[in-house]
This record gives structure tokens, sequence and C-alpha cells, in this order.
């Protein structure tokens, strides 16, 4: 069965799931823009700070140098100020609440730190603690340290205050951010699903043409799929599916040439055993030599039922073989009676429960079904019963194996597998019957449905 192509998971012969290439890609490249998204996001939160610290480092560094070089003259010179700047001239004067924000490492020359308002402390802070250090409810504070001297240091903390419109902007900024993203994260999707619609369209047409690809078209040139890759595939497809028909094209003039070769030796083989009857009408044989010529003569006839069959078999355009009224019950015991020697010596029972209606079939591929059919149960049951059932419109052969001495075939062994029953699907196939078989620990259930 060729499963249409976009199927999202199919089962694989050990009945795992496979997922779709249509869904897989799909995920992968909004999976991708999702992830280019996030990298971007903190890549670009990065830079923020980077360049916020950046920016304020040189400010706060302008200033402490300004005063550097004016302490130098003036001892008394005025402190670095303004708003949201307060300056502490050596560590003694900065107060208490600093140097807990900050650790020992940040006290350093022109050393920059910066504290928020969200940042973990290893100590609980007040509710008003921030206003007590900015005078304003504010979010963020610097610290810059600046040496003056060998033993003056100036200290500078730069507060940014939570203002309404500070607020605003940035809830603004939020705003625009994930905008972006989502911008983004909608694009990728719509790069996704048209990528695997361009792609999907000829590996759609590609499925088509394998699907549709049969011996008479395999000398027609091959459609052009649009992506290399595609192409290439169907090169290979058109060259394995070139290699099998001519495989096929061997095996059946070989079987076609076997079986014109066959007809001879069986025509000489038939008329030795029509000689031999004669002669022994001539003269008393015994019941044993009786059974042989009786054997030989269902062997040969067999051999020539098949080889006709296979010949049939071979010839696909040849019109379906004419249909005759024939009692199936009647046939059924015909060969059960050619086919009973298989028994002898085996405690096998055989009942064959028949109707007594007709039924148009050919006679001959006919009784090749039940023939095979009836050998097979014969040849494999060893103890117990093979029943056979025939109906208005089927045959039922059911074969039961209860002896100990032989263990149960395997699925994998040629029981019920042989090249007669192959012979039956095929005539089955061939004229439209259905057949169904079902193999069993002690036993095989075989049924053909005339319809």
């Amino acid at each position: 069965m060729v499963l249409p192509y976009g199927v999202s998971m199919i089962r694989g012969l050990k009945g795992k799931k496979i997922t779709s290439l249509r869904q897989l890609l799909l995920w992968w490249i909004i999976g991708s823009g999702i992830v280019l998204v996030l990298l971007y996001s903190l890549l670009a939160d990065f830079f923020f700070r980077f360049g916020v610290n950046l920016l304020t480092k040189a400010d706060l560094g302008n200033h402490a140098a300004i005063y550097a070089k004016n302490y130098v003259q003036d001892r008394d010179a005025p402190l670095p100020s303004g708003q949201g700047l307060t300056s502490y001239l050596n560590i003694e004067n900065l107060p208490d609440e600093i140097k807990r924000l900050f650790p020992e490492s940040a006290f350093q020359h022109k050393g920059l730190a910066a504290f928020a308002d969200e940042d973990d402390v290893d100590f609980e802070l007040p509710d008003d603690y921030f206003e007590s250090l900015c005078g304003l409810n504010c979010e963020l504070i610097f610290l810059y340290s600046y040496q003056l001297n060998e033993t003056n240091w100036l200290y500078m903390t730069q507060s940014v205050i939570a203002s309404e419109e500070v607020m605003h902007q940035s809830d603004i900024s939020d705003g625009i951010v994930f905008l972006m993203a989502l911008v983004i994260l909608v694009l990728f999707a719509v790069l996704a699903s048209f990528l695997i619609h361009k792609i999907g369209r000829p590996v759609n047409q590609l499925a088509s043409w394998a699907a549709n690809l049969s011996l008479h078209q395999i000398e027609e040139s091959i459609p052009d799929f649009t992506y290399q890759e595609l192409n290439m595939i169907a090169h290979r497809l058109e060259g394995a599916f070139q290699r099998i028909a001519q495989s096929v094209e061997k095996e059946s003039r070989f079987l076609q040439h076997a079986s014109h070769e066959l007809r001879t030796p069986i025509a000489i083989a038939s008329g030795n055993i029509e000689l031999l009857e004669r002669f022994a009408e001539l003269r008393e044989t015994s019941e044993s030599e009786q059974q042989t010529l009786k054997r030989l003569n269902f062997a040969v006839r067999d051999m020539q039922q098949l080889t006709e069959m296979l010949l049939w078999l071979n010839r696909d355009n040849e019109s379906q073989p004419e249909n005759h009224p024939n009692d199936i019950g009647s046939l059924a015991s015909e060969m059960i009676d050619d086919n009973r020697y298989l028994l002898e010596s085996k405690p096998v029972k055989v009942e064959l429960i028949r109707a007594t209606s007709t039924i148009d079939v050919p006679i001959t591929l006919c009784q090749i079904v039940l023939a095979n059919l009836i050998r097979n149960a014969f040849q494999y049951t060893q103890e117990g019963t093979v029943r056979i059932t025939v109906t208005d419109n089927s045959v039922v052969v059911d074969n039961e194996n209860v002896s100990s001495a032989q263990e149960p075939p395997e699925m994998n062994s040629d029981y019920g597998f042989g090249l007669g029953l192959e012979i039956v699907e095929r005539i089955c196939e061939r004229l439209n019957w259905r057949y169904e078989f079902e193999a069993r620990d002690n036993g095989r259930y075989s049924a053909i449905y005339f319809l």
C-alpha cells in the first residue's frame, strides 16, 4: 500500500512511530527562530547594560578627574554633585548602607559597581532603604571609586530614579522588544510554511510519479522535479525499476521457454503411461502395480496442468478462461481420492462437507487450486483431521494436526508457502477470487471465495 505524502505519523516495520519530514522541518525552523530571538534578547540586554555602565563610568570618571585636579589646588574644593549624584571623601564618610550593598572588590581605583533594586542580598532590606540612600525612589545605584593620592579617596554614588516618565519609557521599550520578537517568530513561521510548501509540491509530484511508475512508463522521460536532489532520487528509482523490469522479463522468458520445452517430455511420458496401461490390460497385474500406474498418471496430469497454467499466468494480456458450471463438491471429492496416497499409514480422518449446487468456474484452474490446497493439508497432517467444506460460493480446507511426534511448523519454514500455494494465490488474484489463509500452531486454515 502506497502512503500519501504528508501523513503526519506512519508505522515503521518494527512498530515505531516515524515523524513526518514536513513536521520535522516546520518545528526545526520555528525552533531556530525561538532560539534566535532568545539569543538576541540576551545579547541586547547585555549590550544595554554594558552601554549604561560604560557611559556612567565615563561620566563619573570625568567628574572625578576634574575634582582631583581642583583637590590638588584646594583641599576644600566642593565635592561633585548633581541630580542623583552624591560624593564622599574617604571611606569613613561613606554611609554604612552603601558599604553593605557593595563587596570589597568594588572599592578599587576607577572601579564601577552597580546595584539594582531587584538584586538579591544576604540580608533583609527595609522598605525605605533606597529612599534613605537616594532621597527618592531609585531603581539603580552606581558606586565609582577614585584614588586622589596615597591617603585620600573619592567615592561617588549615582542613583537612577524610577520616575513615571522613566518607567513609561521602560514599558514602551519592553513592549517594542516583545513586539519585535513576536514579529520575528511570525516571520519564521511564515518562512517555514512557505519553504515547506515550496519543497512539498515537487516531493508530492515525485511520490505521485513513483506510485504510478510501471513497466510501460520506464522508457518515458523523467519529469523535472525542480530540485537536484529530487531529480537524483527519480533517476535512482527509474534505474532500480529498469533493473527489476529486466529481471522480470528474463524470468518471464525463462518461464515461457521452460513451459514450452516441458510439453514434449510430458507428452512422451503421457504416451508411455498409456502404453503401460494397455500392456497391463493384456496380463494380470498386482494391485501395487496398478497403484503405481495410477500415481504416474496423476503426476503427469498435474505436470501438464501446471505447465498450461504457468503459460497462462505468464501472459499478462491473456483473456480470462471460459467459465462452465461445475460441481465443486464432486471436484473436491476427486482431488481427495487422487491425493489420498499421501495419508497412507497416517491416522488422519478426512471429512468432506459439500453442497449440491454448481458454480461457474474454469474447471482446470479450479482443479489446480483444490488439488494444491488438499495436497498441502494431507502432506502436513501427521495425525488429526482434515475438514473440507464446500458451500455455494466457497471452499474451506481446515487441517488439525494433533501429532506429538512432530513439532508444529514455524511460520518461516516451508510449511504452506511452497510453489503450490504461491500458484493458488496467483490464480486467485488473476481470477478475482478471494484467498484467505491462517497459519496455526497445529495446522492451517485456507479458504477460496468464488466472487
